[in-house]
């Protein structure tokens, strides 16, 4: 008897929140047959606090079964119980926003447009957050609705909620009550309509969007001073490149992870990628004198040499990044900046800059940085594996390792062979040998030394093998014939190495095994290891680099002494 009425009051709770059955397999089976704590509230009182108990619920129903059985349901009902049931539009954007099923997502996204037409200010409030997260499945009829809602709103909540859905899915009929003043949109969504439409009109005009015009000609004045960024720790190695003369640039200094400089001419943004071991190149913006965080953030980026530098870049949108920045909104800078020049749209996708900005109290900083959509640098790279180097860190390896002639240069540790093509393009290379465990990196490394352009006059060898075996195995004389090993070896993070301690004490004797008198090693040591007492191996350097995902590695130059 006692099971029979748990069955019907566990069948009663059902039907009265209409949350269909979970199969009888499920893992939440027997507590979904247990009476929720509050059966009846959630039908007879629609207070927030219900609504988001019922949230909670019908989130962890499956898609299919809030579209087959709840969405029907729904539909029939009267006005208060819809209103109770409302945050069913919440979860159902929720599960099908992820959806991969395009059909789907846009019925889903039918149905809650028509709801926008509901009688309840509530349903109607909580299907424009739900098209808040199912924007690109909205319909056009959306719009239209979402806009009329927009002209007289029941609530200032309605308002904000039809703000924002317009703001995430608004196009040419949001735009145009906004020239005409027939829709008043926060400045937020405003900006967030222009910046789509601004980035949708880019990506049309250049196929795959999002990237700087490389060839746009930068004026001195307006290029003036920049920031070329790089790892923590090889600022000096930044330095020397910058002062080679192979970009038109002018060091000024150094700070920590970025070096500065300055345009000694009109310049084209390509001519800096003639450097390899920056990172990123930024442009100071000043930030104005006066007013709140916000406003000082905002006269940078409306400033006439911010627009200059975008317009010579062909940049309609940028993307802006706050840092270091307590209390202080993203949106609310990019707001202030488009009342102050409306040219500048900060759009969270298909910007073509970044604006790295920070503020306090007491100062305030920003940066212009254009985005690279295809870096030239990178070009060779037939492809990528998880545990690949970086190829600005690979370059400043190359740099530090300095110059010899007819180098023959070996890495141990091959991977996908950046660190040796880096080497190839800067040093005069008459063999390369790449060493590793695996032979598929060292095909994708053969592939990029071709696309590089650069191929090494004695060719190139390709061993699959443990590097204590490759020292055996490279092209004769092998002894003492090495003039450069580089590499970057695993740390043991992202490639596990049973002793790492031993693995580099294996390295050391290694190399001093295969080096001529002279030779050097450039490598990356997470352990600070070095090599037993009596090597021939001497360090010539260390500096301590930024990795990321490990702390404290340096990256040192060791030289043969014979």
């Amino acid at each position: 008897m006692r099971r029979a009425l748990l069955a019907l009051a566990a069948a009663a709770a059902a039907a009265s929140c209409f949350i269909p059955p979970l199969p009888p397999h499920s893992p939440r089976a027997a507590a979904a047959r247990r009476p929720p704590r509050r059966p009846l509230a959630l039908a007879s009182n629609p207070s927030r606090a219900a609504r988001k108990s019922l949230y909670r619920s019908l989130r962890r129903v499956p898609a299919a079964s809030l579209w087959r059985d709840e969405a029907p349901r729904f539909a029939l009902l009267p006005p208060d119980e819809r209103e109770a049931r409302a945050p069913l539009l919440r979860a159902l954007a929720l599960r099908f926003a992820a959806s991969p099923d395009a059909d789907a997502r846009a019925a889903v996204g039918a149905w809650l447009a028509a709801r926008l037409a509901d009688p309840s200010e509530v349903v109607r409030r909580y299907a424009a957050r739900a098209l808040l997260r199912l924007a690109d499945a909205a319909p056009p009829a959306a719009e239209a609705a979402l806009l009329r809602l927009a002209a007289a709103p029941a609530s200032a909540a309605e308002a904000a909620a039809v703000s924002a859905a317009l703001g995430a899915l608004g196009g040419d009929a949001t735009r145009a009550a906004l020239a005409a003043e027939a829709a008043a949109l926060p400045a937020e969504a405003a900006v967030r309509v222009h910046a789509r439409a601004a980035a949708a009109a880019a990506a049309e005009a250049e196929e795959g969007g999002g990237g700087v015009d490389l060839d746009g000609v930068l004026r001195a004045e307006d290029g003036g001073e920049l920031v070329l960024t790089c790892r923590r720790g090889l600022e000096a190695a930044l330095a020397a490149e910058v002062e080679e003369g192979r970009a038109p640039l002018r060091l000024l200094g150094a700070r920590d992870g970025a070096v500065l400089a300055a345009a000694t001419r009109d310049f084209r943004l390509a001519e800096l990628y003639a450097l390899r071991c920056f990172d990123a190149v930024g442009f100071p913006l000043e930030c104005g004198a006066e007013g709140s965080a916000a406003d000082r953030l905002a006269a940078a980026i409306a400033s006439p040499r911010c627009l200059r530098l975008m317009g010579a870049l062909r940049a309609t949108t940028y993307r802006l990044h706050l840092s270091a920045s307590p209390g202080l909104r993203a949106a609310a800078v990019a707001a202030a900046a488009f009342a102050l020049a409306p040219a500048a749209l900060n759009a969270p996708r298909g910007a073509q800059c970044e604006v790295h900005a920070s503020a306090t109290r007491d100062a305030a900083a920003a940066e212009l940085r254009p985005r690279v959509r295809a870096d030239p640098r990178r070009a060779y790279r037939a492809a990528t594996f998880y545990a690949g180097a970086h190829p600005p860190l690979a370059a400043a390896m190359a740099l530090l390792a300095g110059r010899q002639p007819n180098e023959i240069v070996w890495d141990p540790f091959c991977g996908t062979g950046v660190e040796l093509v880096e080497c190839a393009l800067r040093l005069d290379v008459e063999a390369l040998c790449g060493s590793d465990r695996h032979a598929a990196p060292l095909a994708v490394a053969a592939a990029s030394l071709r696309a590089s352009g650069a191929a090494p006059r004695g060719g190139a060898t390709w061993l699959a093998a443990d590097f204590r075996a490759a020292a055996q195995l490279l092209p004769p004389p092998r002894e003492r014939r090495v003039s450069l090993i580089i590499s970057n070896p695993p740390l043991g993070r992202r490639v596990k190495v049973a002793n790492l301690h031993a693995l580099f004490a294996d390295l050391f004797v290694v190399a001093a095994g295969a080096l001529r008198d002279g030779g050097r090693m450039v490598i990356v040591n997470p352990l600070r290891a070095a090599p037993r007492e009596g090597s021939t191996l001497v360090r010539e350097s260390r500096r301590t680099v930024d990795l990321g995902l490990r702390h404290g590695c340096s990256v040192e130059v060791w030289r043969q002494r014979l």
